[in-house]
Parts: structure tokens; sequence; C-alpha cells
């Protein structure tokens, strides 16, 4: 009849049919193994033999985009959701129950905190030689990754991932198509003494080095850099213009600020190149200033690129900027 709704069943041997690699007694096993799961809430009978047969509820298709897992979770989390708003309507008489905005900016900070924690517990956990954890796998901690009653999703880690990686949180084994940040990582030392000492404020970790002056402790310094706060006067003398020393002096300071300039290794080796250059062509028997200018000014512009530090970055260009400023 045209009117009549039918009826979906699912039997064991239709289940079978479709999926040949799963075990006879693992199809027996899903009547009650899943009765109570949304998309399998109708009614079923069982013979003796094991075969079964299940009402299918109209309520599957709301699961129809869940492709794995992970995506059923997902919808059955938004069912619930959706349920709960129901019932929060009938309680109010109609009138849907407030809801709190999501806060995003502390949502993107405990995007963060939750990954750098969560590779903290996995460096505990694991054994050297151990392979880097899969940063998506944060997604599969309930204590870790839902904040403010919304769970992460692939995107905020990622971001997450890089932003870590970037402050020298953690350490990547490179970066896949299409992602901003690692994908397989572990904390370094850094990511552990912020989350030891800061509880995994990273944003309070960052700034510490802010928080009062800043003092460096330069050896072999011949020339007259002062590198004491955040507060400093360069005095860069020089007697009679050109002085190799004065020069040889801001590259010593900046060899030396390379680790607060910037976190990244290849960074800190390619500051150290150009600060390689700068010494040798002062030390030339030669030297020629026009040279040594063009050196200092693109050794300036790549400390103008690291702003891990803002303080630390001022007196390195101070530095350089003066030691050269009689040529």
């Amino acid at each position: 009849m045209p009117n009549k709704v039918t009826e979906v069943s699912l039997t064991s041997e239709d289940l079978q049919r479709a999926l040949p690699q799963m075990d006879s007694r693992m199809i027996r096993m899903v009547p009650d193994s899943f009765f109570n799961e949304p998309f399998m809430a109708g009614s079923y009978g069982k013979a003796p033999d094991g075969s079964w047969s299940m009402d299918v509820p109209r309520e599957v298709t709301l699961y129809e985009q869940a492709t794995d897992l992970r995506g059923y979770v997902r919808d059955t989390c938004q069912q619930v959701h959706r349920v709960l708003q129901e019932a929060d309507r009938n309680f109010t008489g109609g009138e849907p129950a407030p809801v709190t905005p999501l806060d995003k900016v502390l949502h993107l900070s405990a995007s963060r905190t939750a990954l750098l924690v969560w590779l903290w517990h996995q460096k505990q956990q694991q054994s050297p030689g151990d392979p880097m954890p899969n940063v998506m796998d944060v997604l599969s901690d309930d204590g870790l990754s839902v904040d403010q009653g919304v769970q992460f999703t692939e995107a905020e880690i990622d971001r997450a991932s890089a932003h870590l990686e970037q402050n020298g949180l953690i350490k990547g084994a490179g970066v896949m198509d299409q992602m901003a940040g690692p994908i397989f990582a572990e904390i370094t030392p850094r990511g552990e003494d912020c989350v030891e000492n800061y509880k995994g404020d990273i944003s309070a970790y960052i700034r510490r080095k802010d928080d009062g002056p800043v003092t460096f402790h330069i050896t072999n310094n011949s020339g007259n850099i002062a590198a004491n706060s955040t507060g400093f006067t360069q005095n860069a003398v020089t007697q009679g213009g050109f002085d190799p020393a004065q020069i040889l002096a801001a590259a010593t300071l900046v060899q030396q600020l390379a680790p607060a300039l910037t976190p990244d290794i290849d960074e800190q080796q390619g500051l150290l190149a150009q600060v390689g250059d700068l010494e040798e062509a002062a030390t030339a028997s030669e030297p020629e200033p026009g040279v040594i200018r063009r050196i200092a000014s693109g050794l300036m512009s790549t400390i103008r690129g690291l702003a891990h530090s803002p303080d630390v970055q001022r007196l390195a260009l101070e530095a350089v900027e003066q030691s050269i400023q009689n040529l």
C-alpha cells in the first residue's frame, strides 16, 4: 500500500554477506553488544543457532555521515546535545535554556595546553627508541580533548601543534601536506619545564623572560657592549674610524644571544653563519668597509625576523648597528 511505512530490518546473514571477512562468532554477538547504541535501537529476535534479525530504526539516518568510530562518537554527542536541549525547552515551558557561548580565546589556549600536557604524559610512558606519538591521538583522551563542553577539532590540534613547535616546546618529525604543524611530535625539555613549573600555561611560560630585567653574562667581550638590562644604552666609541674589535665584540654577543633569539636550530645555524661571515670580513688583512656594512645589514635583517624575544632582539640589533656606525 502506498501509505504504508516500510520497516527496515537487518539479519545476521545480511551482515555476514556485507562483511565476509568478519568472524561469524562476532556476527552472532552484534545484537547483545550494540543493542543500546542509537543506530541499532530497534527490537530483535534471536534463533537457537545464533542467527538474528533486528529492526533498524529511522534514526539510523542521523549517522549516515559517520564513516569511522570518531565520526560516530561525534554524531552521537550531537544527538545527545539535541535531546538535552529539547528537555530544557520542555522544562522551561518552550523557552530554550540559555547557552553559554564558547570563549574562543580560552578554547584556543586550552587546545595548546591540552596537547602539551598529553605529550608530557606520552613522554613518561615511552621507552628509548619508541616512535613519536601522533598529535591527533590527543582527541582520544576524554580528559584532555574537551574544553567548555566542546571537543577540539583536528584543525585546532594542528594549529596547536604548530604553535608549540614554533616556541620550542615540542619537536616534530616534519609537516605533512595541508598541515600547519607536525603530525608526529614529542615534548622538549622546554615543554617539560612549561608543564611541570607553569602547569602547561604556554603564555605564562613565554612571558617569563619579560617579567623583569634581562641579564646576559657575556664572556670574552673585548669591546664596550653593555648587556645588563632591558633599559640599556650602548656606548660604542671608536677612536679614529674603523675598529675591528668593536665588530668582533658585537659578533660575539650575537653568537651568545642566538638561543634566546630563536629556539629553532636551523634559524640559529643560519644566524651564526652570517655572524661568521661578519667576523671573517672584519679580520681580513685589508678589511673592506662596504663589504662589512653589507654583511652587517643582512645580519640585522635576519635578527629583525626573529621576534621570539623582543628585548633580546633589540639588544642584538643595537650592538651590531653601533659597531658599524663609523664605517
